[in-house]
């Protein structure tokens, strides 16, 4: 499925699996944020983790590193999801979210089925409305997807349709949002993915109303389950490197940096450590001096829950703190 939009209300396919962050359209981080803690680019999404011989996206790039440093520390207030499954065709999703404001709240609900090859799913949001119609077909190592979503926006007061086409055939996988109804853009990327532990990819974003592209972004990747490197040159000006290391079964470091217009740094070091099979506890400090910690645990096979806390080093007793708690429930 496509991980491209931030507002596509996606049921997660694993119980692991988390939605798909922003990729356009992404939501203004808050004032308070915005001066102790590096503003992440908006498609900083993280897929889940691929299966079988499933060939990576393009955000699967430097996806560990990611984790690592991102996942628990986008927490607002507080945040709680519930999946509910009724055999293997049916789900139900809801969640809630609160921002650190305690007065921005947002949520919904969302359904989905399966019905052979075709996948039909509405979701009702704070603000949105969507439905998707999909078909996902694979014969043995080529498969393809397409799917048509529409959304109503009640701020814009505006219908929105665009078809999401994916194309897989080892080692290449090729996937791309075209605007059918008042939409400008089309975005997709091209993975080649030489050997199991590296890809190279491409990716771009045209707009049709400015007659111009927006951006174009060229990935490579290495992974062999003990060292991750991933680096992205975006728009000729921007250089994104990662690095995720592992030491030994428990440990782990990684470190996020960025090159902007050639002249301005940004960068992200943190390192995680598995105290258990059921609790992991992670750190980092960004360039900007916001050390932020943060708890995971799995209660049970269905409970997960994380606590982030963040502090300015400039000034950690009036500063702006950042504290927040996520539960997830499976059933």
């Amino acid at each position: 499925m496509s991980v491209f939009k931030k507002r596509r209300f996606t049921l997660r396919k694993n119980k692991d699996a988390p939605l798909s962050p922003a990729a356009e359209g992404a939501e203004p981080e808050e004032s308070a944020e915005r001066s102790t803690e590096p503003v992440e680019p908006e498609y900083e999404i993280i897929p889940p983790v691929t299966v079988d011989e499933e060939v990576p996206t393009f955000f699967h790039i430097g996806r560990w590193a990611k984790e690592c440093l991102i996942t628990g520390y986008r927490i607002g207030a507080w945040h709680i999801d519930c999946t509910s499954r009724s055999g293997e065709n049916i789900s139900l999703y809801s969640f809630g979210t609160g921002k650190p404001d305690h007065k921005t709240i947002v949520g919904g609900v969302g359904i989905k089925e399966k019905l052979g090859y075709l996948t039909l799913t509405q979701a009702w949001l704070t603000d949105e409305l969507i439905g998707m119609l999909g078909v996902q077909k694979k014969i043995d190592n080529v498969g393809a997807e397409a799917l048509l979503r529409g959304s109503y926006n009640r701020s814009e007061s505006a219908f929105k349709v665009d078809l999401h086409g994916t194309v897989e055939c080892s080692p290449v996988k090729i996937e791309v949002i075209a605007p059918i109804l008042h939409t400008s853009k089309v975005m997709g990327y091209a993975l080649l993915q030489p050997f199991k532990s590296c890809m190279l990819a491409y990716r771009t974003i045209y707009d049709f109303d400015q007659n111009a592209f927006l951006k174009h972004a060229f990935g490579a990747g290495f992974y062999n389950n003990f060292i991750e490197l991933g680096i992205k040159l975006e728009d000729f000006q921007d250089v994104r490197g990662s690095i995720f290391q592992r030491l030994g079964p428990k440990w782990a470091i990684a470190l996020k940096a960025s090159l902007l217009e050639w002249k301005r740094v940004e960068y992200s070091i943190g390192c995680q450590c598995m105290v258990d099979e059921s609790t992991l506890i992670k750190g980092k400090l960004t360039s900007e001096g916001y050390l932020g910690i943060v708890y995971q645990q799995l209660f049970a096979e269905n409970i997960r829950v994380m606590y982030h806390f963040g502090v300015p080093l400039a000034d950690p007793i009036k500063g702006n703190h950042k504290l927040g708690i996520s539960w997830s429930f499976n059933c």
